[in-house]
């Protein structure tokens, strides 16, 4: 019974360890985002000679629409992080446990499989 339940946790370390691979992934597509919209704000520049003043609004207004959209994904990548640093401790946990029950599962057999 005890070497069941330990089957059951080693099936739930499993699946934790694939969430926290997902987790890394979506954490990295998230800085990939993070890092092209930097570059596509750093592009956007403010004319300093303008012909008309709506081209001028445009460009101001363009740029902190950039800047507010870079906010959002920064927060997402502090949010991604913070979810993947949580499912990384809940992962280390699990596997101490299911190390435990192994050990206990391995203390419980008889002395005579033990030596083969």
């Amino acid at each position: 019974m005890l070497k069941k339940y330990a089957e059951m946790q080693r099936d739930k370390l499993r699946a934790m360890n694939e969430r926290v691979r997902d987790l890394s992934r979506l954490q990295q597509q998230e800085l990939q985002r993070l890092a092209q919209l930097e570059q596509h704000s750093a592009l956007i520049h403010t004319p300093q000679s303008v012909s008309s003043v709506l081209f001028y609004q445009n460009a101001v207004a363009m740029k902190a629409s950039v800047e507010q959209v870079k906010e959002v994904q920064q927060q997402r990548v502090i949010n991604t992080s913070n979810d993947l640093h949580l499912q990384q401790d809940a992962a280390c946990k699990q596997r101490a446990y299911y190390l435990a029950l192994l050990t206990l599962v391995e203390k419980r057999k008889p002395a005579k499989y033990q030596e083969e």
